[in-house]
């Protein structure tokens, strides 16, 4: 049994090559493992023919043990130390749309979905907005907003804690403002250039200002999933972001909240977006609806 580390890699390679690959098994510096041959390398690549995988080429720099079969031992000093990048990188998006009609009809209609994130190797925070405003014949027809923000702290390469806030208002159902506090823990279970997967648990506590029906504050257990999957080259970009809230008082509501859409690109950093946003209220106030949906189409930035 062989068990090296990254800087042992080439010379482990060179020194068991045979007529036949050699079973090997590969910790990656994310945590996951691959199961294979080794078959080759190719400059700073290792080949490895995975089962699962197919052929796949392995930067060295992300290898951290290698078991082979090969029954040879190596023990040699690190020559390349790993560069860790600790620089904040940031990214964000804006997506908006609007009708405003004079003539025969008067009315107006503005969407925008915004967001900013700053990611660290450690840390990582994220601001969003969602505003739908609409009137006619110069009467609010809708009029929701929502702004969250949150602060992650990473433990490892994918366990995080987080304290949140989040704060929404929706006249038309009679919510002057809703405020959420929240802290939790969160798993990032995947997150490269192609794909962002992560889950979030936690407790919240909610406070409810109405305009008529009676203001209440309640604690509650909160549950989150956030997906972003690339396609084609990043041609075609689907994103889901879904938050529950379900307090656990006979006065309390379960809330939901989900976003799901596309977003196509049609210039450098410009992009066409479909989007449905649901919301939902399990007790709201005597004659309000307890879902609200909207379908938007829009022209977005991304960066």
């Amino acid at each position: 049994m062989l068990i090296l580390r990254p800087f042992a890699v080439v010379a482990t390679v060179a020194l068991c090559a045979a007529p036949l690959a050699q079973a090997a098994k590969l910790t990656l510096s994310n945590g996951d493992q691959i199961s294979g041959e080794i078959v080759g390398q190719q400059d700073q690549l290792l080949i490895l023919k995975s089962p699962l995988f197919g052929r796949v080429k392995i930067p060295l720099s992300q290898v951290v043990e290698l078991r082979t079969d090969g029954g040879a031992q190596l023990d040699l000093p690190q020559q390349n130390p790993p560069v860790v990048d600790l620089s904040v990188k940031y990214s964000g998006h804006a997506t908006l749309s609007g009708t405003f009609n004079r003539g025969n009809s008067s009315d107006d209609m503005l969407n925008l979905d915004a967001g900013l994130e700053a990611r660290a190797p450690d840390k990582r925070y994220a601001l969003n907005l969602l505003l739908n405003e609409a009137r006619a014949l110069g009467v609010s027809t809708s009029s929701r907003r929502l702004l969250t923000a949150q602060h992650d702290i990473f433990l490892s390469q994918k366990n995080y804690v987080f304290v949140s806030a989040r704060a929404r208002s929706d006249v038309l159902a009679d919510l002057n403002l809703r405020t959420t506090l929240g802290t939790g823990y969160g798993r990032q279970i995947i997150e490269n250039q192609q794909t962002k997967l992560s889950t979030e648990v936690g407790l919240s506590y909610l406070s409810e200002n109405y305009q008529i029906a009676p203001d209440r504050s309640y604690p509650a257990l909160s549950l989150a999933l956030n997906y972003e999957q690339k396609f084609f080259y990043k041609a075609l970009v689907f994103f889901n972001n879904s938050h529950l809230t379900a307090g656990r008082h006979e006065s309390a509501s379960t809330l939901f909240t989900n976003k799901l859409g596309f977003r196509v690109p049609i210039a450098r950093g410009l992009n066409l977006s479909t989007q449905f946003n649901l919301g939902f209220d399990s007790s709201p106030p005597a004659g309000i609806q307890p879902t609200d949906s909207s379908l938007i189409f829009g022209v977005g930035y991304v960066f």
